[in-house]
Protein backbone atom coordinates (compact mmCIF):
# COMPACT_ATOMS: atom_id res chain seq x y z
CA UNK A 1 0.00 0.00 0.00
CA UNK A 2 1.37 3.29 -1.31
CA UNK A 3 2.56 5.77 1.16
CA UNK A 4 -0.69 8.77 1.78
CA UNK A 5 0.83 11.92 1.14
CA UNK A 6 1.54 14.42 4.32
CA UNK A 7 -1.84 16.51 5.04
CA UNK A 8 -0.98 19.70 4.47
CA UNK A 9 -1.38 22.28 7.52
CA UNK A 10 -3.40 25.38 6.59
CA UNK A 11 -2.32 28.57 7.66
CA UNK A 12 -4.95 31.68 8.59
CA UNK A 13 -3.79 34.61 7.68
CA UNK A 14 -5.34 37.70 9.29
CA UNK A 15 -5.76 40.06 6.52
CA UNK A 16 -7.40 43.23 6.63
CA UNK A 17 -10.97 41.45 5.66
CA UNK A 18 -10.53 39.02 7.99
CA UNK A 19 -9.54 41.34 10.39
CA UNK A 20 -12.78 43.27 9.87
CA UNK A 21 -14.62 40.23 9.90
CA UNK A 22 -13.66 38.79 13.36
CA UNK A 23 -13.94 42.20 14.92
CA UNK A 24 -17.62 42.41 13.28
CA UNK A 25 -18.40 38.81 15.12
CA UNK A 26 -16.55 39.71 18.42
CA UNK A 27 -18.65 42.94 18.54
CA UNK A 28 -22.11 41.56 17.80
CA UNK A 29 -20.84 38.93 20.91
CA UNK A 30 -20.51 41.39 22.98
CA UNK A 31 -23.24 43.97 21.87
CA UNK A 32 -25.70 41.36 22.24
CA UNK A 33 -27.72 41.98 25.63
CA UNK A 34 -30.53 39.94 25.59
CA UNK A 35 -34.20 40.48 26.57
CA UNK A 36 -36.15 41.85 29.46
CA UNK A 37 -39.77 40.91 30.59
CA UNK A 38 -41.77 43.75 31.93
CA UNK A 39 -45.58 43.25 33.16
CA UNK A 40 -48.13 44.85 35.84
CA UNK A 41 -49.34 41.18 37.66
CA UNK A 42 -51.11 41.86 40.38
CA UNK A 43 -50.76 46.09 40.59
CA UNK A 44 -47.12 45.12 40.66
CA UNK A 45 -43.90 45.62 38.04
CA UNK A 46 -42.35 42.99 37.18
CA UNK A 47 -38.98 42.84 35.44
CA UNK A 48 -37.14 39.56 34.47
CA UNK A 49 -33.87 39.66 33.33
CA UNK A 50 -31.75 36.86 31.11
CA UNK A 51 -28.47 35.63 31.96
CA UNK A 52 -27.09 38.13 29.43
CA UNK A 53 -26.13 41.92 30.38
CA UNK A 54 -29.10 43.84 30.78
CA UNK A 55 -29.65 47.68 30.56
CA UNK A 56 -32.60 49.28 31.70
CA UNK A 57 -34.54 52.48 32.52
CA UNK A 58 -37.44 52.71 34.41
CA UNK A 59 -39.11 56.01 34.38
CA UNK A 60 -42.93 57.28 35.27
CA UNK A 61 -44.47 59.31 32.61
CA UNK A 62 -46.82 62.25 33.50
CA UNK A 63 -49.74 59.64 34.10
CA UNK A 64 -50.51 58.00 37.77
CA UNK A 65 -49.21 54.81 37.73
CA UNK A 66 -47.92 54.22 34.54
CA UNK A 67 -44.69 53.44 33.68
CA UNK A 68 -41.94 53.80 30.93
CA UNK A 69 -39.37 50.93 30.64
CA UNK A 70 -36.40 51.05 28.25
CA UNK A 71 -33.67 49.40 26.93
CA UNK A 72 -30.15 50.32 26.07
CA UNK A 73 -28.47 47.35 24.16
CA UNK A 74 -31.39 45.12 25.48
CA UNK A 75 -34.53 44.31 24.18
CA UNK A 76 -37.85 45.07 26.38
CA UNK A 77 -40.61 42.72 25.40
CA UNK A 78 -38.75 42.36 22.38
CA UNK A 79 -39.02 45.93 21.24
CA UNK A 80 -37.10 49.06 22.76
CA UNK A 81 -39.05 50.22 25.13
CA UNK A 82 -42.73 49.59 26.75
CA UNK A 83 -44.89 51.55 28.86
CA UNK A 84 -47.31 50.03 31.22
CA UNK A 85 -50.05 51.62 33.40
CA UNK A 86 -51.70 50.25 36.69
CA UNK A 87 -49.21 49.99 38.90
CA UNK A 88 -50.37 49.76 42.46
CA UNK A 89 -47.96 47.89 44.31
CA UNK A 90 -44.17 47.13 44.17
CA UNK A 91 -41.51 47.21 41.51
CA UNK A 92 -39.43 43.77 41.07
CA UNK A 93 -36.68 43.54 39.21
CA UNK A 94 -35.38 39.66 38.58
CA UNK A 95 -32.26 40.46 36.51
CA UNK A 96 -30.73 37.10 36.77
CA UNK A 97 -26.65 36.22 35.90
CA UNK A 98 -24.69 38.95 33.73
CA UNK A 99 -23.79 42.39 34.47
CA UNK A 100 -27.02 44.25 35.05
CA UNK A 101 -27.89 48.10 35.45
CA UNK A 102 -31.00 49.09 36.63
CA UNK A 103 -32.37 53.01 37.13
CA UNK A 104 -35.58 54.46 38.38
CA UNK A 105 -35.28 58.06 38.10
CA UNK A 106 -37.69 60.95 38.07
CA UNK A 107 -37.43 64.42 36.41
CA UNK A 108 -38.33 67.97 35.24
CA UNK A 109 -41.07 68.89 38.25
CA UNK A 110 -42.44 65.47 38.53
CA UNK A 111 -43.29 64.67 42.42
CA UNK A 112 -43.49 60.81 42.49
CA UNK A 113 -44.79 58.15 45.17
CA UNK A 114 -44.24 54.76 44.71
CA UNK A 115 -47.20 52.84 46.66
CA UNK A 116 -45.19 49.66 47.57
CA UNK A 117 -41.85 48.51 47.98
CA UNK A 118 -38.83 48.16 45.50
CA UNK A 119 -37.13 44.70 44.85
CA UNK A 120 -33.71 44.27 43.21
CA UNK A 121 -32.98 41.30 42.32
CA UNK A 122 -29.64 41.15 40.34
CA UNK A 123 -27.77 37.61 40.04
CA UNK A 124 -24.14 37.31 40.01
CA UNK A 125 -21.79 39.57 37.95
CA UNK A 126 -20.74 43.42 37.75
CA UNK A 127 -24.30 44.72 38.66
CA UNK A 128 -25.55 48.24 39.49
CA UNK A 129 -28.89 49.56 40.61
CA UNK A 130 -29.57 53.37 40.67
CA UNK A 131 -32.15 55.46 42.39
CA UNK A 132 -32.33 59.32 41.74
CA UNK A 133 -33.75 62.47 40.80
CA UNK A 134 -33.04 64.85 38.24
CA UNK A 135 -34.30 68.52 37.43
CA UNK A 136 -36.36 69.81 40.72
CA UNK A 137 -38.42 66.49 40.99
CA UNK A 138 -39.20 64.38 43.93
CA UNK A 139 -39.45 60.60 44.75
CA UNK A 140 -40.86 59.03 47.18
CA UNK A 141 -40.50 55.24 48.33
CA UNK A 142 -43.71 54.01 50.67
CA UNK A 143 -42.42 50.75 51.04
CA UNK A 144 -39.09 49.13 51.90
CA UNK A 145 -36.38 48.90 49.53
CA UNK A 146 -34.54 45.60 49.17
CA UNK A 147 -31.51 44.85 47.11
CA UNK A 148 -29.51 41.04 46.67
CA UNK A 149 -26.70 40.21 44.54
CA UNK A 150 -24.20 37.45 43.98
CA UNK A 151 -20.79 37.07 43.25
CA UNK A 152 -19.32 40.25 41.08
CA UNK A 153 -18.70 43.58 41.81
CA UNK A 154 -21.86 45.66 42.75
CA UNK A 155 -23.07 49.23 43.48
CA UNK A 156 -26.25 50.64 44.50
CA UNK A 157 -26.25 54.25 44.27
CA UNK A 158 -29.15 56.81 45.69
CA UNK A 159 -28.78 60.15 44.30
CA UNK A 160 -30.66 63.38 44.14
CA UNK A 161 -28.92 65.80 41.55
CA UNK A 162 -31.20 68.47 40.92
CA UNK A 163 -31.51 71.55 42.78
CA UNK A 164 -34.50 71.36 45.74
CA UNK A 165 -35.07 67.49 44.84
CA UNK A 166 -35.80 65.03 46.99
CA UNK A 167 -35.23 61.48 47.50
CA UNK A 168 -36.98 59.98 50.11
CA UNK A 169 -37.35 56.28 51.24
CA UNK A 170 -40.17 56.02 53.80
CA UNK A 171 -39.37 52.73 55.02
CA UNK A 172 -36.43 50.47 54.67
CA UNK A 173 -33.01 50.54 52.56
CA UNK A 174 -31.67 46.89 52.88
CA UNK A 175 -28.66 46.06 50.42
CA UNK A 176 -26.82 42.29 51.04
CA UNK A 177 -24.09 41.98 48.39
CA UNK A 178 -22.17 38.72 47.79
CA UNK A 179 -18.09 38.26 46.89
CA UNK A 180 -16.43 41.18 45.33
CA UNK A 181 -15.64 45.04 45.67
CA UNK A 182 -19.47 46.60 46.22
CA UNK A 183 -20.07 50.05 47.37
CA UNK A 184 -23.55 51.73 48.55
CA UNK A 185 -23.67 55.39 47.96
CA UNK A 186 -25.76 58.18 49.07
CA UNK A 187 -25.36 61.11 47.95
CA UNK A 188 -26.81 65.32 47.11
CA UNK A 189 -25.33 67.37 44.92
CA UNK A 190 -26.91 70.18 43.98
CA UNK A 191 -28.39 72.88 46.71
CA UNK A 192 -31.15 72.21 48.89
CA UNK A 193 -31.42 68.42 47.39
CA UNK A 194 -31.99 65.50 49.99
CA UNK A 195 -31.43 62.17 50.32
CA UNK A 196 -33.64 60.27 53.44
CA UNK A 197 -33.71 56.92 54.69
CA UNK A 198 -37.07 57.22 57.31
CA UNK A 199 -36.34 53.87 59.17
CA UNK A 200 -33.33 51.66 59.04
CA UNK A 201 -30.09 51.52 56.20
CA UNK A 202 -28.80 47.90 56.23
CA UNK A 203 -25.91 46.43 54.56
CA UNK A 204 -24.40 43.34 54.35
CA UNK A 205 -21.24 42.50 52.79
CA UNK A 206 -18.79 39.40 51.36
CA UNK A 207 -15.58 38.48 51.80
CA UNK A 208 -14.35 41.55 49.14
CA UNK A 209 -13.68 45.07 49.81
CA UNK A 210 -16.68 46.69 50.05
CA UNK A 211 -17.99 50.63 50.81
CA UNK A 212 -20.42 52.76 52.16
CA UNK A 213 -20.71 56.68 51.57
CA UNK A 214 -22.53 59.27 52.63
CA UNK A 215 -21.52 62.25 50.59
CA UNK A 216 -23.62 66.01 50.93
CA UNK A 217 -21.96 67.57 47.55
CA UNK A 218 -24.76 70.53 47.20
CA UNK A 219 -24.76 73.48 49.21
CA UNK A 220 -27.57 73.13 52.43
CA UNK A 221 -27.81 69.59 50.95
CA UNK A 222 -28.49 66.41 53.45
CA UNK A 223 -27.85 63.62 53.42
CA UNK A 224 -30.08 61.55 56.38
CA UNK A 225 -30.36 57.70 57.95
CA UNK A 226 -33.00 57.62 60.87
CA UNK A 227 -30.37 53.97 61.78
CA UNK A 228 -27.96 52.35 60.46
CA UNK A 229 -26.41 48.53 60.75
CA UNK A 230 -23.03 47.38 58.34
CA UNK A 231 -21.72 44.42 58.48
CA UNK A 232 -19.10 44.76 55.56
CA UNK A 233 -17.44 41.10 56.61
CA UNK A 234 -13.98 40.37 55.69
CA UNK A 235 -11.93 42.69 53.42
CA UNK A 236 -10.83 46.31 53.31
CA UNK A 237 -13.78 48.19 54.00
CA UNK A 238 -14.80 52.28 54.40
CA UNK A 239 -17.85 53.76 55.50
CA UNK A 240 -17.57 57.39 54.68
CA UNK A 241 -19.82 60.60 56.28
CA UNK A 242 -18.53 63.54 54.45
CA UNK A 243 -19.75 67.02 53.26
CA UNK A 244 -18.29 68.62 50.61
CA UNK A 245 -20.48 71.64 50.62
CA UNK A 246 -20.95 74.76 52.22
CA UNK A 247 -23.78 73.74 55.23
CA UNK A 248 -24.14 70.79 53.70
CA UNK A 249 -25.24 67.67 56.17
CA UNK A 250 -24.60 63.89 56.76
CA UNK A 251 -26.06 62.26 59.47
CA UNK A 252 -27.11 59.47 61.25
CA UNK A 253 -29.94 60.84 63.39
CA UNK A 254 -30.65 57.69 65.67
CA UNK A 255 -28.78 54.33 65.94
CA UNK A 256 -25.61 53.35 64.35
CA UNK A 257 -24.12 49.56 64.71
CA UNK A 258 -20.84 48.98 62.41
CA UNK A 259 -19.45 45.05 62.96
CA UNK A 260 -15.90 44.84 61.09
CA UNK A 261 -13.95 41.39 59.87
CA UNK A 262 -10.59 40.82 59.62
CA UNK A 263 -9.46 43.26 56.86
CA UNK A 264 -8.65 46.68 57.52
CA UNK A 265 -12.22 48.82 58.04
CA UNK A 266 -11.98 52.86 57.62
CA UNK A 267 -14.71 54.81 59.46
CA UNK A 268 -14.37 58.09 58.48
CA UNK A 269 -16.16 61.18 59.64
CA UNK A 270 -14.74 64.54 57.53
CA UNK A 271 -16.41 67.93 57.36
CA UNK A 272 -14.55 69.66 54.66
CA UNK A 273 -16.97 72.87 53.90
CA UNK A 274 -17.69 75.50 55.71
CA UNK A 275 -20.68 75.22 58.38
CA UNK A 276 -20.46 71.51 57.84
CA UNK A 277 -22.14 68.91 59.33
CA UNK A 278 -21.15 65.10 59.66
CA UNK A 279 -22.45 63.26 63.00
CA UNK A 280 -23.42 60.07 64.46
CA UNK A 281 -26.92 60.15 65.98
CA UNK A 282 -27.95 58.76 69.89
CA UNK A 283 -26.20 55.67 69.90
CA UNK A 284 -23.07 54.41 67.77
CA UNK A 285 -21.35 51.13 68.93
CA UNK A 286 -18.46 50.37 66.23
CA UNK A 287 -16.21 47.07 66.10
CA UNK A 288 -13.76 47.10 63.76
CA UNK A 289 -12.50 43.59 64.26
CA UNK A 290 -8.92 42.23 63.10
CA UNK A 291 -6.51 44.39 60.82
CA UNK A 292 -5.11 47.95 60.60
CA UNK A 293 -7.82 50.20 61.37
CA UNK A 294 -8.78 53.72 61.79
CA UNK A 295 -11.19 55.92 63.09
CA UNK A 296 -11.43 59.25 62.20
CA UNK A 297 -14.09 62.36 63.45
CA UNK A 298 -12.30 65.47 61.74
CA UNK A 299 -13.58 69.03 61.14
CA UNK A 300 -10.64 70.86 58.92
CA UNK A 301 -12.36 73.56 57.38
CA UNK A 302 -14.29 77.12 58.69
CA UNK A 303 -16.64 76.63 61.35
CA UNK A 304 -17.18 72.74 59.95
CA UNK A 305 -18.55 70.04 62.65
CA UNK A 306 -17.99 66.39 63.22
CA UNK A 307 -19.50 64.69 66.14
CA UNK A 308 -22.17 62.39 67.79
CA UNK A 309 -25.13 63.72 69.23
CA UNK A 310 -24.95 60.69 71.59
CA UNK A 311 -22.96 57.82 73.45
CA UNK A 312 -20.55 56.48 70.92
CA UNK A 313 -18.33 53.42 71.71
CA UNK A 314 -15.05 51.91 69.56
CA UNK A 315 -13.68 48.71 69.70
CA UNK A 316 -10.81 47.36 67.84
CA UNK A 317 -8.66 44.31 67.69
CA UNK A 318 -5.16 43.30 67.83
CA UNK A 319 -3.46 45.21 65.03
CA UNK A 320 -1.95 48.68 64.44
CA UNK A 321 -5.12 50.69 64.80
CA UNK A 322 -5.60 54.80 64.13
CA UNK A 323 -8.23 57.14 66.04
CA UNK A 324 -7.82 61.07 65.11
CA UNK A 325 -10.46 63.48 66.37
CA UNK A 326 -9.10 66.94 64.97
CA UNK A 327 -10.50 70.14 63.87
CA UNK A 328 -9.75 73.60 62.83
CA UNK A 329 -9.49 76.26 64.80
CA UNK A 330 -12.77 77.27 63.76
CA UNK A 331 -14.07 73.92 63.21
CA UNK A 332 -15.16 71.32 66.37
CA UNK A 333 -15.06 67.90 67.06
CA UNK A 334 -18.03 67.48 69.64
CA UNK A 335 -19.60 64.71 71.40
CA UNK A 336 -23.21 65.22 73.38
CA UNK A 337 -22.98 61.45 75.07
CA UNK A 338 -20.40 59.58 76.84
CA UNK A 339 -17.17 58.41 74.60
CA UNK A 340 -15.24 54.87 75.34
CA UNK A 341 -12.75 54.17 72.68
CA UNK A 342 -10.49 50.74 73.42
CA UNK A 343 -7.92 50.09 70.97
CA UNK A 344 -6.86 46.24 71.62
CA UNK A 345 -3.36 44.88 71.30
CA UNK A 346 -0.90 46.20 68.63
CA UNK A 347 1.20 49.89 68.40
CA UNK A 348 -2.24 52.19 68.47
CA UNK A 349 -2.17 55.75 68.12
CA UNK A 350 -4.54 58.66 69.24
CA UNK A 351 -4.79 62.09 68.29
CA UNK A 352 -6.85 64.65 69.74
CA UNK A 353 -7.47 68.64 68.78
CA UNK A 354 -10.35 71.48 69.35
CA UNK A 355 -12.87 68.38 70.80
CA UNK A 356 -15.41 69.20 72.88
CA UNK A 357 -16.81 66.36 75.60
CA UNK A 358 -19.64 67.14 78.06
CA UNK A 359 -19.63 63.56 79.70
CA UNK A 360 -17.24 61.04 80.39
CA UNK A 361 -14.58 60.24 78.05
CA UNK A 362 -12.22 56.89 78.42
CA UNK A 363 -9.43 56.06 75.69
CA UNK A 364 -7.80 52.66 76.39
CA UNK A 365 -4.51 52.33 74.09
CA UNK A 366 -4.79 48.35 75.18
CA UNK A 367 -1.52 46.89 75.30
CA UNK A 368 1.63 47.28 72.54
CA UNK A 369 3.22 50.78 72.40
CA UNK A 370 0.53 53.33 72.11
CA UNK A 371 1.17 56.81 70.95
CA UNK A 372 -1.18 59.77 72.36
CA UNK A 373 -0.67 63.14 70.37
CA UNK A 374 -2.01 65.86 72.24
CA UNK A 375 -3.05 69.24 69.74
CA UNK A 376 -4.12 71.32 72.39
CA UNK A 377 -7.92 73.12 72.68
CA UNK A 378 -9.69 70.21 74.12
CA UNK A 379 -12.34 71.17 76.32
CA UNK A 380 -13.75 68.31 78.51
CA UNK A 381 -16.43 68.56 81.22
CA UNK A 382 -15.22 65.81 82.81
CA UNK A 383 -11.23 65.36 82.69
CA UNK A 384 -10.66 62.97 79.78
CA UNK A 385 -9.28 59.19 80.98
CA UNK A 386 -6.27 58.07 79.33
CA UNK A 387 -4.65 54.56 79.49
CA UNK A 388 -2.15 52.28 78.02
CA UNK A 389 -0.67 55.20 76.71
Amino acid sequence: MGRLPARRRKVWSLSEGNVESAVMRLEDRTLLAGNVTAAITGGNLVIQGDDLSNTITIEPTANAGEFKITGTGTTVNGAANVTLGGLTGDIIAQMGDGNDQVQLSTSGTQDVTLPGAIRGEMGEGNNVFKVFTLGASNLKVSGDATFTSGAGNDNYIFQSLGIGSDLTFDANVSVTAGEGTNGTTLETSNINSRVDVGLKLTVKGGSGSDSVQFLAQGNVSTVSVRNAVINPGDGTNEVRLESNADSAVAKVIGSFRYTGGAGADTILLQSNSSAGQVKFGTSTKVKLGGGANTFTMEAPNVAGFAGADGNLSVKAGNDIDQVKLLAAAAGRVSFAGTVKMSLGGGNDTLRLGFVKGVKKTKFNGGSGTNTLTDDGNNQFTIPSVFSGF
